[in-house]
């Protein structure tokens, strides 16, 4: 089995991602599978969600696909735990200083060592920063076009609205840059943590920007080709609609302006 792994900082971006990879049909069916996890209590349960994530995240060319964020770490040493020897592992060590069998990464390498890593960021870190507050005060983190299909996209992390709803939907929210300063602070630590992974490690992992992969579908052309599959057909943009809108660039605006009026840095 070929195995995908899109480590993201950015939840509605890899969302993107990995409807576009599904959508070619050869490159896996990748979803937040982890966060199933949460409620494993044995090694019998964690057999068994392990064999239905890798089917359902799977094509039928053997190909499983799977996205992590990196707070769920502790979720895949929950699933995988029995499938390594290290309880406490020198990454642990290395990037929280103390041995926290809970933040272990051992088990996230055992498993997928000889997956594809696709690392997925935003170049804009206040636009994403802007992007997850909006999201924590609306509890809205996608969109599609009017009677499309919403599976998948209103779980854990915030609901989904049509099209025509998508004008409005943030005129009650409130500029906060407290809260604001505090998303790119918890962005700066996931990529931090990430590279360090990659680093102790020694994994190259194909990076993508969240602004490239909207604009151009080239990307797949590229990830399908270090897998030696060929897509079946030409690459398709996703049905996911933008959700910024002109509340996230005068939010965007007003903190770069805060942060100089406060001396801030980022």
């Amino acid at each position: 089995m070929k195995k995908i792994i899109i480590c993201a900082t950015q939840r509605s971006g890899s969302t993107l991602l990995c409807k576009e990879l599904e959508a070619t049909g050869v490159l896996g069916r990748p979803k937040e599978f982890y966060l199933k996890a949460a409620t494993l209590s044995s090694k019998a349960e964690a057999n068994d969600f392990i064999a239905l994530m890798t089917s359902a995240g799977a094509t039928e060319n053997g190909v499983f696909a799977v996205k992590l964020m990196q707070d769920q770490w502790h979720l895949v040493e929950k699933a995988h735990s029995e499938f390594s020897t290290h309880l406490v592992s020198d990454i642990s060590k290395k990037i929280f200083n103390k041995p926290k069998v809970e933040r272990n990464a051992q088990s996230l390498y055992d498993f997928y060592k000889d997956a594809l890593w696709v690392y997925l960021q935003r170049q804009d870190l206040i636009a994403q920063a802007v992007s997850r507050e909006m999201a924590r005060q609306t509890n809205i983190c996608h969109a599609v076009p009017n009677g499309a299909s919403k599976a998948g996209l209103g779980a854990k992390h915030g609901h989904c609205l049509e099209g025509s709803e998508l004008m409005d939907y943030n005129l009650q929210t409130h500029y906060d840059f407290d809260s604001i300063f505090k998303h790119v602070q918890a962005i700066k630590r996931e990529e931090y943590l990430w590279q360090e992974f990659f680093s102790a490690y020694k994994i190259n992992p194909l990076s993508l920007s969240y602004e490239r992969i909207v604009t151009a579908k080239a990307y797949l052309l590229d990830l399908a080709g270090k897998l030696n599959i060929h897509l079946p057909h030409k690459p398709v943009n996703s049905s996911l609609l933008k959700l910024a809108n002109e509340v996230n660039d005068e939010w965007s605006q007003l903190f770069r302006q805060d942060l100089q009026t406060r001396h801030c840095m980022i």
